[in-house]
């Protein structure tokens, strides 16, 4: 049976795939299947539908268009391997037998490596997040050999905005870096309020105390903005902390400061 789907071809979304099953709406607002936050992309933009077996795309009514290979279209029918341009934002139309689908649309989801028609391709993931980690500071200085192991290693995640990744008290061994977007850190009062801690953006990591002690976690974090996460695995780090000094030393610095920023943070009276 052929499955229908489309793939996100740049920016946040970038590999992100959407199972077609009946009809996807692409768009700003957040009632969208696709939610695309982007300032040439209108609130409701697009919708990608099938009928009697056959795929459309169809404008709606948006402000600056929707475009197929490069043409502005009201409707018109889909071939596998067709660019939808939604605003600036490109969506790749592909077509693929049931198992080669990627099951995805989940709030928090893990990015695959599609080897498909023409949609992305092994490989590219673990280089890209090879270069952003190199540039976090308890890798910064890590030899070529060892960044590419952690890269290889890594889990790749797309979190939408508002939605946990940690909560405190939740046990979990993860560490993330944030490659795109922003995620907000957040811990309790006596009176089981939220109190704002702080902001992390691009390059920035967290949950490092629970990944070093195995200790519940101490704070909240979620997706302040879609977000971009790359997540390391205690069991696909502990031999790098363990043979690297310099990394766990970095981590157990920032592990004492955030631990301090905490308490201080619920001794703060309101």
């Amino acid at each position: 049976m052929i499955q229908s789907y489309l793939i996100a071809e740049e920016g946040l979304t970038k590999g992100m795939v959407f199972i077609l099953e009946s009809r996807l709406t692409v768009g700003r607002g957040e009632e969208n299947d696709i939610r695309l936050n982007h300032s040439t992309v209108s609130r409701q933009h697009t919708l990608v539908y099938l009928e009697n077996g056959q795929a459309f795309v169809q404008d709606m009514e948006s402000r600056n268009g929707t475009y197929l290979n490069g043409e502005r279209i009201d409707r018109a029918t889909l071939s596998s391997g067709d660019i939808v341009w939604v605003g600036d934002v490109a969506l790749r139309f592909l077509q693929a037998q049931d198992q080669d689908v990627i099951d995805v649309g989940s709030e928090t989801q893990e990015l695959s490596h599609p080897n498909v028609s023409r949609g992305l391709t092994g490989g590219e993931l673990p280089a890209r997040f090879r270069e952003a980690i190199s540039k976090v500071p308890f890798l910064s200085n890590f030899p070529e050999e060892e960044l590419a192991a952690v890269g290889q290693a890594a889990k790749p995640k797309l979190v939408k905005q508002g939605t946990v990744i940690v909560r405190e008290g939740d046990r979990g061994r993860s560490m993330y870096i944030v490659l795109e977007g922003k995620v907000e850190v957040l811990t309790h009062n006596d009176h089981a309020e939220d109190l704002h801690v702080a902001y992390l953006r691009e390059n920035d990591f967290f949950g490092e105390i629970s990944f070093l002690t195995a200790a519940p976690r101490f704070a909240t974090v979620r997706a302040a903005d879609d977000t971009l996460l790359c997540e390391l695995t205690y069991e696909s780090m502990k031999e790098v902390v363990r043979q690297s000094p310099a990394v766990k030393e970095v981590l157990n610095k920032y592990y004492r400061e955030r631990l301090r920023e905490l308490q201080a943070k619920k001794k703060t009276p309101k």
